[in-house]
C-alpha cells in the first residue's frame, strides 16, 4: 500500500502547522490548528487531482512534495537570514526566490524524465513523511497525556444567585492591550497623555492616576481580572513545567465574572479583537467579529515563516487585524439595538499593541512590513488613535444605551518592548505594570482606593450594583520571567514607590 498510495504530499502539507503547534504547544489550544490543517489538506488535495489528470498520481505527488519541502527550507532560511542579516542583499526575496525557484524547476524536470518504476521512491517518501508526522504526534500526545488540575477549588468566594435589582445596566468591559500609563508615556516617550484623562473625567469617569496592573502580561493579567482573584496558584498546578499555559487559558475561558453575570440572567457577548475571544461556549451567548478566526500568533507564525512575502503579510495579517478592530468599533455601539436584555460585553483590542497598522487618524501606517514590535514611533501613533477611539466609544456607548451603562476601560499591562525581564531595574518594573484604568459607574460613588487593584474591580461592581458581599483583596503586584511565567515574584513595594512619587 505504501508503494501504491501517495500519502506524502498530504502529510508534508500539514507538517508546517503541526511543527509550529508542537513548538508553541504551551500557548496554543489544539482547536486553533483545526482550520489551518484542513486548509492545508484541501489545498494539497486540489493541486494533486489537477496535476494527476495530466501526469499521473505518482509524479504529481512527488512534485507536490518536492515543492512543499523546498518552500519550507526557503521560508525558514529567509526568516533566519532576516533576523540576523536583514540589511544584506542575500537575505532578501530578490536573491532567494530565483534560486529556490530554479531548484524546484530542475527537480520537476528530473521527476518528469524518470522512466523507471516510481514505487520504491514513493515508498521511501511515504515512510519519511509518516515517521516525521508520528514523531510530532507522539510529542503532542505526551504533552496532553498529563491532565490539568481543575481550578475550581482555588476560588474561595461563592458566586451569588440572582438578587432583586430594579435596574440591570449593560456592562462594557473594554481592554486596550499594552496601553501604557501616563508615567511611562511621559518618561519613555516624552508624551503628555493628560488630555485623554481629563476628557474622560469630564464625561463622568473615575480615572485612576497612576494606575498599575497586578501582572505585567496578558496571560495572567486578564484571567486575574476576570476571576476577581490572583492566579498565583497556577504554579501549584503546573509544578515543574512552568511554561504550560493551559491553566491560564482555561481560567480566561471559564471565568468567574461571566459565570456571575449568567447567574444574574445577563446576555454575555465577546469579541474577536485580534487576540482571540475570551469566554467558553457555555458562558458566552454570542461572539462578534469572528470572520477568518485563527489564533493570531499561530497565523502570524505561519504567514511569516511559510509565506514570507510582503503582499501576504498585508492581506493575511495587517488587513485582517484592521478589519477586526474596525468591526469592534462599529459593532460595539450598536449592541443596545441588537440585544433586548441586559448584557455584559467583553472586548479585548490588540491596540495599541503591535502590529502597528494605524496612524493617529486611523489610516494605514507607512512601511508597516518594516516596523518592528519595538518601534516607538509606530506604537505612539496607535496610542493616539486609541485615544481618539476611546472618546468616540465613550460618547456613543453612553448616548446609545437605553439605560446608562457601566463602562470599565483598562489596559492589561504597560508597554514592554524595552524591558529587561531577567534582570529588571525599577524602571522596567514600572513600565510593565503602568497601565490605564477608567470607570463609568452611573449614579454610584466609588472610591479611587477601592479601584486601584484589578482583582477588585468586578468585586466592587457586583457589590455596588447587586448588593453582593465580595471581600476586597489586598493590592499585590507580581513580576514574571518569560522562561518561567508562573514563577511569581512579589514587586508590590517597588510599585508602591512609584505611586508615592506620583502623589
Amino acid at each position: 500500500m505504501l508503494k501504491k498510495i501517495p500519502l506524502h504530499p498530504f502529510l508534508f502539507s500539514i507538517f508546517p502547522v503541526l511543527f509550529i503547534f508542537q513548538y508553541n504547544i504551551h500557548e496554543i489550544l489544539i482547536a486553533d490548528i483545526i482550520i489551518p490543517v484542513c486548509l492545508s489538506l484541501i489545498f494539497s488535495i486540489v493541486i494533486f487531482f489537477v496535476l494527476r489528470f495530466f501526469i499521473g498520481s505518482k509524479k504529481s505527488s512527488l512534485i507536490i512534495t518536492l515543492t512543499i519541502i523546498a518552500f519550507i527550507i526557503y521560508a525558514n532560511l529567509h526568516t533566519i537570514l532576516q533576523e540576523n542579516y536583514s540589511d544584506s542583499f542575500f537575505a532578501g526575496n530578490v536573491f532567494l526566490i530565483p534560486i529556490f525557484s530554479a531548484l524546484v524547476v530542475v527537480g520537476i524536470i528530473a521527476i518528469q524524465k524518470i522512466k523507471s518504476e516510481l514505487d520504491n521512491l514513493s515508498l521511501i517518501t511515504n515512510i519519511i513523511s509518516i515517521t516525521v508526522i508520528l514523531i510530532i504526534f507522539s510529542n503532542i500526545l505526551m504533552f496532553y497525556a498529563i491532565p490539568v488540575e481543575s481550578q475550581e477549588s482555588y476560588f474561595d468566594d461563592t458566586l451569588y444567585l440572582t438578587t432583586d435589582v430594579e435596574k440591570k445596566r449593560n456592562v462594557f468591559f473594554i481592554i486596550f492591550d499594552e496601553y501604557a500609563g501616563q508615567l511611562s508615556l511621559k518618561e519613555d516617550f516624552d508624551f503628555d497623555n493628560t488630555h485623554i484623562m481629563s476628557e474622560l473625567k469630564e464625561r463622568g469617569f473615575l480615572v485612576i492616576e497612576p494606575s498599575f496592573s497586578n501582572y505585567p502580561n496578558t496571560d495572567t493579567s486578564l484571567p486575574s481580572l476576570l476571576n476577581m482573584n490572583y492566579v498565583n496558584f497556577a504554579s501549584e498546578i503546573i509544578k515543574d513545567d512552568l511554561k504550560d499555559r493551559r491553566v491560564t487559558l482555561e481560567l480566561g475561558h471559564e471565568n468567574q465574572v461571566m459565570k456571575q453575570f449568567q447567574l444574574f440572567d445577563y446576555h454575555v457577548v465577546s469579541f474577536y479583537g485580534g487576540l482571540g475571544s475570551l469566554g467558553g461556549a457555555k458562558f458566552v451567548d454570542e461572539k462578534f467579529c469572528s470572520f477568518g478566526t485563527i489564533n493570531t500568533d499561530l497565523r502570524k507564525n505561519l504567514v511569516l515563516t511559510y509565506m514570507p512575502i510582503s503582499i501576504f503579510n498585508d492581506i493575511l495579517l495587517d488587513n485582517q487585524q484592521k478589519e477586526k478592530i474596525d468591526c469592534i468599533f462599529s459593532t460595539l455601539p450598536q449592541l443596545d439595538k441588537k440585544i433586548d436584555e441586559p448584557f455584559f460585553a467583553m472586548v479585548q483590542l490588540r491596540l495599541p499593541h503591535a502590529p502597528y497598522i494605524f496612524d493617529a487618524e486611523g489610516n494605514s501606517q507607512k512601511n508597516i512590513d518594516q516596523r518592528s514590535w519595538d518601534d516607538k514611533e509606530g506604537y505612539l501613533e496607535q496610542v493616539k488613535y486609541s485615544n481618539k477611539k476611546i472618546l468616540e466609544l465613550a460618547d456613543l456607548l453612553i448616548k446609545n444605551s437605553k439605560t446608562d451603562p457601566v463602562i470599565i476601560l483598562m489596559s492589561d499591562h504597560g508597554y514592554r518592548a524595552d524591558i529587561d525581564w531577567e534582570n529588571p531595574k525599577d524602571k522596567d518594573i514600572r513600565m510593565g505594570f503602568n497601565n490605564i484604568s477608567a470607570f463609568y459607574f452611573p449614579e454610584k460613588t466609588i472610591k479611587d482606593y477601592d479601584m486601584q487593584s484589578g482583582v477588585n474591580i468586578f468585586r466592587m461592581f457586583f457589590n455596588t450594583y447587586f448588593d453582593t458581599e465580595f471581600p476586597i483583596l489586598e493590592d499585590k503586584k507580581f513580576w514574571y520571567q518569560p522562561a518561567k511565567p508562573y514563577n511569581f515574584i512579589d514587586v508590590t513595594e517597588i510599585i508602591d514607590k512609584f505611586k508615592n512619587l506620583s502623589d
